[in-house]
């Protein structure tokens, strides 16, 4: 039943255990060996001249060309080392390529940069979408998956609070996202797949074609609420008139 596959899942993808892991050295993505076993780091340079996402990985010693990838994203607190060590255990367990891409203030800024993907800039205007951060996570899964000679041809994501939102985001933008399953966890609040709120609240406004909404509900999404996750004060919480119209918790 739904409880027990929910169980399942959590055993094998929730993010509350920390592993000590040892750093390698940070590589560049224009390095063509495959990835050291172990936890580390490498950079991965998006379209934009000069600018590059640090990817903080795991990869189990056992890992083979069967093997799965997972991306988790992280919270809004930037910290993708901590989600990264905290998964460790589930990578080695389930044998997958753990890989948490680093969304940093400074390419990405505020909710709008990160958890809303760079859709829009400031001014409310599209962008160009390889300058959305949701553009980075299928590039990645190719050079991941050639460097690693994987040949599973989908991917899992776990995301937790701004990291939920940015899948939920992602789910709608991206159509083709060759998504296997997908875990989002405490979002502060919903991209609905509806024309009648505004975004970030649903797709008034975003341009956004009929066909992505039948896309994203052929994908298997499941979304997690923590049973302790009720603190009304929590100051990332938004607690705006749209973002209530969807509960108050």
């Amino acid at each position: 039943n739904l409880v027990f596959r929910t169980t399942i899942l959590l055993t094998c993808l929730l993010v509350f255990s920390a592993c000590e892991t040892t750093q390698k050295q940070v590589k560049n993505l224009t390095e063509s060996s495959e990835l050291e076993s172990g936890s580390g780091t490498f950079w991965f340079n998006l379209p934009q001249e000069g600018k590059k996402i640090r990817i903080w990985y795991h990869k189990p010693k056992s890992l083979d060309f069967t093997s799965q990838v997972v991306f988790v994203m992280h919270a809004g607190d930037r910290n993708a080392k901590a989600a990264r060590d905290a998964w460790v255990k589930h990578a080695q367990n389930n044998n997958f390529l753990l890989l948490v891409p680093e969304f940093t203030k400074r390419y990405f800024p505020g909710s709008d940069g990160y958890a809303l993907g760079n859709v829009f800039n400031s001014s409310g205007f599209k962008n160009d979408e390889e300058k959305w951060s949701l553009s980075i996570v299928e590039p990645l899964f190719d050079y991941t998956k050639s460097l690693n000679n994987l040949q599973t041809n989908e991917y899992s994501m776990f995301g937790l609070s701004h990291g939920a939102i940015f899948i939920n985001t992602f789910v709608l933008f991206k159509p083709k996202a060759r998504i296997k399953t997908a875990i989002i966890c405490n979002a502060g609040w919903y991209v609905m797949p509806s024309w009648m709120p505004i975004f970030p609240y649903g797709l008034r406004e975003t341009g956004t074609p009929m066909s992505n909404i039948a896309s994203a509900f052929q994908k298997k999404l499941i979304i997690l609420v923590g049973e302790e996750a009720v603190d009304k004060n929590d100051k990332g919480l938004r607690t705006s008139m749209r973002a209530k119209l969807q509960g108050d918790d």
